[in-house]
């Protein structure tokens, strides 16, 4: 890498002092395969505002501090400190720590439910730019005329291939048929390279999601497609569930580390693209593509 920089990019700016995330934002990827994106989520909609805490106040000119912003989303994306700040602001007070989390007290409210969860929207779409290097991410999309009203949570730019990612929190009672449906309308409808669902929800069977998933079984997709196939995988101490080649939920339940399970998911969507391209590959002939070939070998 270093060599060809220095015979093809010298003089030229590298991509620190470039403006990437513009440059590749998510509004126009959806803009090039003929989506309209309306909004996108705003930072004051989140924790990350004086509304929740009076510690992300701006100054008078209206402008963050944005070291302080990032120290929080830092310190949010470890799960003990996430707990803690989740079971203050949903009013379970007996499992907070003070020594956690003296700087960032939050009231326990409706508003700042939504906050939490817009929260963990953005910090979805920070990893996948920090960590996985997306081009860019958005979080809290709307798209006009997507299905059920509702936005997509997370939507990142990996080199041109989209991915959407949508997190439910809380108990698994509440999640119902009815939030699976919507996923998979928001995932028919966007059509993305890859979708994946991450339930972040509390009890203490461990296997509790396996019912729920089931009731994937025979969903239709279109008017063609339908969920077919179910498998439960473990991949070290993270645990998802395939619905197909594209589409992923992910149990948080076990192992909350969301930067792992981000790496697992995405790992699996590589590693069946590679693997259905190569098995493509026995499907065609060079003749097929105009090519004169001989075969040296082939095993029936």
């Amino acid at each position: 890498m270093a060599t060809l920089n220095y015979f093809l990019q010298r003089g030229k700016p590298n991509k620190d002092q470039l403006n990437i995330i513009d440059i590749f934002n998510v509004k126009d990827l959806l803009s090039q395969r003929g989506f309209e994106c309306t909004s996108e989520g705003e930072i004051e909609d989140t924790l990350l505002d004086k509304k929740a805490n009076p510690k992300f106040a701006r100054d008078s000119n209206y402008i963050p501090n944005w070291q302080v912003f990032e120290e929080f989303i830092e310190k949010f994306c470890q799960k003990k400190f996430r707990l803690f700040v989740r079971d203050m602001i949903f009013g379970n007070t007996s499992a907070i720590s003070p020594s956690e989390t003296s700087d960032y007290v939050f009231k326990a409210s409706a508003e700042n439910e939504k906050r939490y969860s817009n929260t963990v929207e953005l910090l979805m779409a920070y990893l996948c730019v920090k960590e996985l290097k997306a081009l860019s991410a958005s979080y809290g999309v709307k798209v006009k005329n997507a299905p059920d009203g509702g936005d997509f949570d997370c939507l990142a730019n990996f080199q041109n291939s989209l991915f959407h990612f949508e997190v439910k929190s809380g108990s698994v009672k509440n999640i119902d048929e009815t939030t699976l449906r919507c996923f998979l309308n928001r995932h028919t409808f966007l059509s993305p390279n890859a979708s994946v669902l991450f339930l972040d929800y509390k009890s203490g069977n461990k296997n509790n999601l396996d019912d729920l998933i089931l009731k994937f079984k025979n969903l239709k997709l279109d008017s063609i497609r339908r969920i077919r196939r179910i498998n439960r995988i473990k991949d070290g101490s993270n645990k998802f569930y395939t619905l197909g080649g594209d589409l992923i939920i992910v149990d948080l339940h076990n192992n909350e580390n969301i930067l792992s399970n981000l790496r697992s998911a995405v790992q699996y969507f590589h590693r069946y693209n590679s693997f259905s391209n190569t098995m493509t590959y026995h499907k065609i002939n060079p003749e097929n593509m105009g090519y004169e070939s001989t075969k040296l070998f082939y095993e029936k």
